[in-house]
């Protein structure tokens, strides 16, 4: 007995060590990112700050890669002489506009941007919430454990990947849990990547009645648009896309709109303008309705550049995942696209340059001039 008791108070040990580990991770991560982007060029120098999530940060598989970095790149090319740029990259992980508001007092008196460039708010859609809209607080403390979630994706991924399909009813039991719907829709997804559509659509049909979690209804129609406009099936892609937007359309996102007004409240109050990024592929209108627009400012639009770029090449090419329906993780090439257009709306701000006019929306009114 006693025997017992030691082994299941090691075995918790572990676990504990584990889930601070996790978690520490996660906060040297943080702290890396505002260590970066502190040097001044000589001349008249411009900071960006770009804030965001995991689509914004330097991931380890991205290299230098990340679209922050490459902005900067593009954005030192295509300088006029005297000119130059630092490009700071807030992005953090897994983050909500909720943490992204709390740390931007800090980050702006850390790096002192001259412009503040957002893509955020697709982390706010992925709150568990129930029928009745209230919080599945025993799923919701689960899953907040980081070696939880884990130790269940080794089961379901490696040690029991039929169990996915197993599932398929939307109304079995497990099927709405949160790792068991990641790990389906991440199978579905390499599917389509990978050219295995027939198995990503088997994944994804279950899901387009989900009436559970809005969000997963409307992200199986986003993943079946790109898997047939993959195998060139324009009508049907044409369909699920317009039903993905609609979906999204009845998505609760007050809390993204509270803190983006915030964040630009405070910009305002430090005179720093603001380049609002949409996410690739999504339009460009919700994000508009969200904020107010003001003198220097610019809203960068990506919705036709990577539908586009997804209609007529291989997805793997633009994206590394579909986690967004539509859109996702970007390769170096996704992160490319969506530099050139931010570039073009930084480059909006910035008096006597060149700029290539992307679709970008300017309220009139320059901070530079």
């Amino acid at each position: 007995m006693r025997r017992a008791a030691l082994v299941i108070f090691l075995l918790a040990l572990v676990l504990c060590g584990l889930e601070l580990t996790l978690r520490a991770t996660g906060w040297i991560f943080l702290q890396m990112r505002q260590t970066e982007g502190t040097t001044i060029k000589q001349g008249r120098h411009y900071r960006i700050l770009c804030v965001g999530e995991s689509t914004t940060a330097d991931m380890l598989f991205l290299g230098k890669e990340s679209y922050p970095a490459q902005l900067e790149r593009i954005l030192n090319e295509r300088a006029t002489e005297g000119v130059s740029f630092t490009v700071i990259n807030g992005g953090v992980p897994a983050t909500t506009t909720n943490v992204i508001l709390a740390e931007l007092p800090k980050n702006l008196e850390q790096h002192h941007p001259d412009i503040v460039v957002t893509m955020m708010g697709i982390n706010d859609d992925l709150t568990g919430v129930n029928d009745k809209g209230f919080i599945n607080s025993i799923s919701q403390v689960s899953d907040n454990l980081r070696v939880w979630r884990v130790a269940k994706v080794i089961y379901y991924a490696w040690l029991n990947p039929h169990a996915l399909m197993e599932n398929a009813d939307p109304a079995a039991k497990g099927s709405d849990n949160s790792t068991m719907l990641l790990l389906r829709f991440k199978t579905a997804w390499d599917g389509v990547i990978e050219g295995h559509y027939a198995e990503a659509e088997a994944l994804m049909k279950p899901m387009l009645n989900y009436e559970k979690w809005p969000i997963v209804k409307s992200r199986a129609h986003g993943i079946m648009a790109v898997l047939n406009w993959q195998r060139g099936d324009e009508r049907k892609a044409e369909n699920y896309h317009q039903r993905f937007l609609e979906l999204e359309r009845l998505i609760p996102r007050s809390k993204t709109v509270h803190n983006y007004r915030e964040l630009q409240r405070i910009l305002r109050e430090h005179k720093i303008p603001l380049v609002a990024v949409q996410y690739p592929a999504l339009p460009i209108g919700p994000l508009r309705q969200m904020i107010e627009p003001a003198p220097g400012m610019v809203f960068v639009d990506n919705e036709q550049t990577f539908l586009q770029a997804i209609k007529t090449q291989p997805v793997g090419k633009v994206f590394r995942d579909l986690f967004g329906g539509i859109f996702g993780h970007m390769t170096p090439y996704g992160n490319d696209l969506l530099a050139e257009n931010v570039a073009r709306g930084v480059l909006e701000l910035v008096p006597n340059s060149r700029v290539e006019y992307a679709k970008i929306y300017l309220p009139i009114g320059g901070p530079f001039g």
